[in-house]
């Protein structure tokens, strides 16, 4: 039967969300042209071993959970209120988050100068971190009125969220992640948990603002928006990324020569990597000319 585009298929048509949730398990994921248009990115994310991985990682928070019960109230460090639950709740959260990323996240990062890329990055998780052991751990900037105020200094670091997830993540799931921190700043201790709503709604509110910001100066077109899928919006038609092909450039062409290495399909998709990578300078240098003169 297909998937549960498959009668649309037939008549040529397209609708952008799935309703048969069965069926496109039966499919394999939903392999036809609708699912691979909107969903390229459950083929790799259904993928064994990736599903293995990440079982075995939140498993492992979830034992140590268990193991250490008696200790899920007790504050982690005496300057701080994180109790271990709260931590280990935050390890699931960073864990499931950062697998989010490594999915979507190589689809979009490669369209920005590495420039960007680099001095989001830096920004972001350098305040965050600045932010998270003076105030959240060793108990300081206590001067910052915080939680009680729709704008504190915490507002920064969730607007910097925008940016960096617009690198990573699309829309959909940059709007899930940064609901769900706040669901789960509202169920532990010691991230925010006496937040007034005001402040949990402005906090999401900037969080997307700052990703529209660089959607909006990035994005070419409106095609290039990636509102559920990285794979069919980062610019590349849709490209698959050739991991091979991706290394060999990294080493300067001393590891996975060309795609000699690779099967039938990534020597297709290593040359139409390399295809549009000509063309793009091809286009590149007229306009570098003319900013010249």
């Amino acid at each position: 039967m297909g998937c549960c585009f498959s009668d649309k298929i037939e008549k040529k048509e397209c609708c952008p969300c799935c309703q048969c949730c069965d069926n496109i398990l039966q499919s394999q994921i939903c392999n036809n042209p609708c699912c691979k248009k909107f969903f390229p990115e459950w083929q790799v994310t259904s993928s064994w071993w990736i599903f293995a991985l990440r079982t075995t990682i939140l498993g492992l928070f979830v034992l140590a959970g268990m193991i250490f019960c008696s200790l899920w109230s007790e504050p982690i460090f005496d300057t701080a209120e994180i109790t271990y639950g709260s931590g280990i709740i935050l390890a699931l959260f960073m864990t499931q988050t950062t697998f989010l990323i490594l999915v979507y996240g190589p689809y979009l990062i490669k369209v920005y100068p590495w420039w960007v890329t680099g001095l989001i990055f830096v920004i972001y998780v350098g305040f965050t971190l600045y932010l998270f052991v003076e105030q959240l751990v060793r108990g300081n900037l206590k001067q910052f009125k915080t939680d009680s105020v729709l704008f504190d200094i915490w507002t920064i670091i969730h607007f910097l969220a925008g940016p960096f997830f617009a690198l990573c993540l699309p829309f959909i799931w940059m709007f899930v992640v940064v609901t769900a921190w706040e669901i789960m700043e509202a169920l532990t201790f010691g991230f925010g948990e006496s937040e007034v709503i005001g402040n949990r709604i402005v906090d999401i509110l900037v969080a997307v603002v700052g990703w529209w910001l660089v959607i909006i100066i990035f994005k070419k077109t409106r095609k290039d928006i990636p509102w559920i899928s990285s794979m069919n919006a980062a610019g590349n038609g849709g490209e698959e990324i050739n991991w091979r092909w991706v290394f060999n450039k990294i080493s300067c062409g001393c590891c996975f020569k060309d795609a000699d290495n690779g099967t039938k399909e990534e020597k297709d998709i290593a040359q139409q990597m390399e295809y549009n990578d000509n063309q793009q300078q091809t286009q590149d240098t007229p306009e570098q000319e003319f900013a010249e003169l």
